[in-house]
């Protein structure tokens, strides 16, 4: 029972992450989008310096969610290879011992690895999803600025 429950527990999270990543995906494509249809009409101009730092901010964004859902993929995969081998049912290791302690220790190595990693991309993805939009807003201002000069 309480396996079923921590595996409960282990897939609404997952899902939860995977929400929260698709949706700071959709922001950074969204605000890349806004971005071309506020500019299709305007000249090149030394105000739009912060809305070209922004675009840059949204599209490393959106880099930074695609990778970490490259590491998400990879951990899970890597998961199921660790649960083959420490039950004794994978095809290199089979049933022994030495070599399903070094599978074991090496695939977790590689887990802790892959899991920092798409942790500093999930991370990078919320940074520079909010520096774009703050670039963003002072571009605004910018813009307000030079027409009231």
């Amino acid at each position: 029972m309480a396996d079923e429950s921590e595996r409960e527990l282990y897939r609404l999270h997952r899902e939860g992450q995977n929400r929260y990543t698709y949706f700071l995906l959709a922001g950074a494509a969204t605000a890349i989008g806004f971005w071309l249809t506020q500019t299709r009409e305007l000249a090149l101009n030394p105000t739009q310096i912060p809305l070209g730092l922004a675009v840059l901010a949204w599209s490393a964004s959106f880099f930074c969610g695609c990778k970490q859902l490259q590491y998400i993929s990879s951990t899970l995969y890597n998961n199921a290879e660790l649960l083959k081998i420490e039950a004794g049912r994978h095809p290199i290791s089979g049933r022994h011992p030495e070599a399903i302690q070094i599978g074991s220790q090496v695939l977790r190595k590689i887990l802790e690895d892959d899991s920092n990693t798409c942790g500093k991309f999930g991370a990078w993805q919320f940074r520079f999803l909010i520096y774009g939009s703050l670039l963003y807003i002072t571009w605004h201002v910018f813009e307000m600025w030079a027409r009231t000069v």
